[in-house]
């Protein structure tokens, strides 16, 4: 292959990532059908679902649909998502994580149990991503009601009740342990050079205003 037709390929590709990326509006009304039944078995419920994507500020994303919404912190050392929602929702969601960024998901930080919020932890483990969460948030799930316990790949392999800093994608994002209050589990993350927080269920109180800071 010639060197004018190499530069051509890669130009083509570029111009390709740089047009979806820029289809992804900034701010905008999005889903909220937090009610949503997670009934796997009634495509009446699940087919019409659309997962829609926004970018917040910076480097972070948020996507959303039905059930919980998920954060998605992108850039060259990979993909960093804050919740992964429904398993019904699985391809649906990896379509719009594509059209956000194609480096592999490296971190899934669960919020906190409830199953709107990680229930893709098994697909994305399967990927090769690191499961991160609260330990209460790993002994609910572990002790989840069904007719089988979930695989070992679905449950968070790294817990803390303690903050912890991610460095990633040019940015410091910090793990914020919450106190017991929608579950015994919360956390809250907080990307300090896009000024985003993602707070799961939790509904903040802001004691210091920010006029830039943003909630996905």
């Amino acid at each position: 292959m010639n060197k004018a037709l190499s530069v051509s390929i890669f130009m083509v590709f570029l111009a390709s990532v740089l047009t979806a990326q820029q289809q992804i509006p900034t701010g905008g009304r999005i889903p909220d059908r937090r009610g949503f039944n997670n009934s796997v078995d009634n495509p009446k419920l699940t087919d019409p679902v659309e997962e829609v994507v926004r970018r917040v500020a910076g480097n972070v994303y948020v996507i959303a649909g039905a059930g919980g919404n998920i954060v998605v912190q992108a850039g060259s050392d990979g993909l960093l998502l804050v919740d992964d929602n429904f398993t019904v929702f699985y391809p649906k969601i990896m379509a719009v994580i594509r059209q956000i960024s194609d480096n592999p998901v490296r971190i899934i930080i669960n919020t906190h149990w409830h199953p709107d919020h990680n229930q893709n932890n098994a697909n994305f483990a399967k990927q090769g991503s690191l499961v991160f969460a609260h330990p209460n948030t790993r002994a609910a799930l572990a002790k989840l009601p069904g007719p089988s316990p979930l695989p070992p790949e679905a449950l968070p392999v790294v817990t803390s009740s303690e903050r912890m800093t991610f460095h990633l994608n040019g940015e410091d994002i910090t793990y914020v342990p919450l106190k017991p209050s929608h579950t015994n589990g919360d956390v809250a993350v907080y990307f300090h050079g896009s000024d985003v927080f993602a707070f799961g269920d939790v509904l903040p109180r802001i004691t210091r205003p920010s006029a830039s800071r943003r909630a996905a």
